[in-house]
């Protein structure tokens, strides 16, 4: 199975931890497994302002830095632990039960396109 992607003029895409960027449009075909993340899906620290949006920014530090595992773990299960304890609705928390799979499973990509559809009706805590 392959996955294929067009890339704007400068656009960046983060792949397996490096940052790629092509100064004309660009098609790419991954032909193996690999972990990305389009620049339109990067959130800055600052936007993570909302419990859901911080676990978003951590699943999305640990694509773009594969290598810092340690502290990511940490703030990763702390984040869902207090998503768990302060929300009552049944639907985030199916929600983030899935999230938390699909990360565990290395499908982090997959993670964040739930998170993303769960923004919308977040309100801001």
């Amino acid at each position: 199975m392959s996955l294929h992607l067009t890339l704007k003029p400068n656009e960046r895409i983060y792949v397996n931890g490096a940052v790629l960027r092509f100064d004309r449009k660009t098609s790419l075909e991954f032909l193996n497994d690999v972990q990305f993340l389009m620049e339109a899906h990067v959130i800055q620290f600052e936007q993570a302002t909302t419990p859901l949006r911080k676990l978003y920014y951590l699943v999305q530090c640990r694509m773009m830095e594969p290598h810092n595992d340690t502290s990511w773990v940490h703030n990763y299960e702390s984040q869902l632990a207090d998503i768990r304890k302060r929300c009552a609705d049944l639907d985030t928390h199916e929600g983030v039960d899935r999230v938390d799979g699909l990360v565990s499973r290395g499908r982090r990509h997959e993670a964040l396109k739930i998170l993303r559809k769960m923004f919308e009706p977040e309100p801001d805590q």
